[in-house]
C-alpha cells in the first residue's frame, strides 16, 4: 500500500520524458541481469497507471520473459501483448486502488485459492471471516485512510475486546516456506527446474514458478498422448 503508489509517482515522472522512457525500459528489460530491474524496466514501457505499478510489483516475469518461458516449453513464440486499456474504476484515492486491485487479484486468484486447496486437502474447513461479504461491503465506504489506519486502530476500536497478543501481533497473511524447501530437502529436487538461459533464476519465487509449470507440463502430457491416440 505505500510501495506501489511510490512506484506509480516514479513511473508518470518518467512517462513525461516522453519516448526517452520506453526507450532506457526496453534496455533495461533486454540487458540488466536482476530480475527486479528487468520488471521496472518493462514498466517503463507501458502506460503510467496505478494498475500496471501494481502489477510490476506483485509480478514475477516481464512480459518478455513471459513470452520466451512461453516459447521455450510450447515451441510457439506468442505475440506481442496488447496494452492494457484504461481502467473504468474510480478510486477515490491510492488506498482504495490498491485495496481493489489486492481483493480482486491477489486475494481472489491466490491467497483464497492457496488457502483453499491446502485445507481442504487435510479435510479442514476455512473460514475468512474478515472477508466477509457484508463486511466488507461496510468497510469499502470508509476512507482508505481510515480502514488502513496503522497499528489496526480501525480493528483496536471497533473491538476492543481483543487481547493484545491479537491487535500486537504483526499481520500476516496464510504462507508456505517454499524459500526453505528450495535451500533445504527439496534442493535436488529444483536443481533441473530452469527455464531459457534469456529468463534469469535469480530468486525462489521465480525457480519455484517454474518447477510447478514443468511439474504440471510433464503430469498432463501422457493425458494429452491418450486423447491424441
Amino acid at each position: 500500500f505505500a510501495r506501489v503508489p511510490r512506484l506509480a509517482a516514479w513511473h508518470r515522472r518518467a512517462a513525461a520524458l516522453g519516448p526517452a522512457s520506453s526507450g532506457v525500459g526496453r534496455l533495461v528489460d533486454r540487458a540488466w541481469s536482476g530480475s527486479r530491474a528487468r520488471r521496472v524496466g518493462d514498466l517503463a514501457q507501458q502506460q503510467p497507471t496505478i494498475e500496471n505499478a501494481y502489477g510490476t510489483y506483485r509480478g514475477i516475469f516481464t512480459r518478455r520473459e513471459a513470452a520466451r518461458l512461453t516459447a521455450h516449453f510450447t515451441g510457439v513464440m506468442p505475440d506481442p501483448p496488447a496494452a492494457a486499456p484504461p481502467s473504468e474504476a474510480t478510486d477515490a484515492s491510492d488506498g482504495d486502488a490498491i485495496t481493489r486491485l489486492e481483493l480482486t487479484r491477489y486475494a481472489r486468484n491466490q491467497l483464497l485459492r492457496d488457502s483453499d486447496v491446502m485445507s481442504m486437502a487435510f479435510g479442514l474447513e476455512l473460514r475468512t471471516p474478515f472477508l466477509d461479504c457484508e463486511l466488507v461491503d461496510v468497510l469499502s465506504r470508509l476512507p482508505a485512510s481510515t480502514r488502513l489506519e496503522p497499528g489496526k486502530g480501525l480493528i483496536r476500536r471497533a473491538v476492543p475486546e481483543l487481547p493484545s497478543w491479537v491487535t500486537g501481533r504483526q499481520k500476516q497473511c496464510f504462507q508456505f516456506p517454499f524459500e526453505q524447501w528450495l535451500g533445504a530437502e527439496w534442493t535436488d529436487l529444483f536443481a533441473d527446474a530452469a527455464g531459457p538461459r534469456s529468463v534469469p533464476m535469480d530468486t525462489w519465487y521465480r525457480k519455484w514458478s517454474v518447477f510447478v509449470l514443468e511439474s504440471w507440463m510433464n503430469l498432463i502430457e501422457p493425458a494429452t498422448h491418450a486423447q491424441k491416440r
